[in-house]
């Protein structure tokens, strides 16, 4: 019981069942747990301290591994928005399909492999979990893809917060936007924020 109090404290709560196993706690012991109230199983391979809210970034990830957060998500995960998601936009591989990407409130996305890989960071969940989301550039241009209909509200606030960062980096935003071919609109934006 200590050790798997330890590991929920380590793991901000939420404690899969892969670090579980890792760390000499099996399976049986874990639904013990829930049946005596001290554990609640979310999703089957992830648990939460009786009571407590999942991380639900976290859990995602660990439940669909491949996913990177992106879009709208990567917005609310960065403080560029002030929109709560109503749904989770994930990246996957091109050819990667999971029937219950739906369930999750999970909206995919699909890429070609060379673009899956472009810009992939890491960052601490709300509840302090390391989660994979896009860099902020490779975000910046997912927003202004042509072929993604994105609220044009949403998309000019982020860009706005986008530029007032420290950490902003307009060189790469713009060879990302040329090897994404995401067009000439973020550019002129881009131009105009920055005078």
């Amino acid at each position: 019981m200590e050790k798997l109090m330890k590991l929920l404290g380590e793991y901000n709560g939420t404690l899969t069942l892969k670090v579980a196993k890792a760390n000499g706690i099996n399976v049986k012991t874990l639904e013990d747990f829930v049946k005596k109230g001290i554990l609640d199983r979310d999703v089957p391979g992830v648990y939460t301290k009786s009571g407590e809210f999942p991380d639900e970034f976290y859990m995602l990830q660990q439940k669909f591994t491949k996913g990177i957060f992106s879009h709208e998500t990567a917005l609310f995960l960065y403080g560029l928005t002030d929109v709560n998601p109503d749904r989770y936009v994930l990246t996957f591989p091109r050819g990667y399909n999971n029937p219950n990407l739906k369930q999750y409130f999970v909206q995919p996305k699909h890429v070609k492999v060379e673009v899956y890989s472009l810009g992939i960071a890491t960052m601490e969940s709300p509840n302090g979990n390391e989660i994979r989301v896009y860099n902020l550039e490779k975000t910046m241009c997912d927003m202004w893809k042509k072929s993604y209909k994105a609220d044009y509200y949403v998309k000019i606030e982020a860009l706005k917060k986008y530029m007032e960062r420290p950490d902003k980096n307009l060189f790469r935003l713009l060879e990302y936007a040329e090897m994404l071919k995401i067009g000439t609109d973020l550019k002129m934006a881009v131009e105009v924020l920055n005078q």
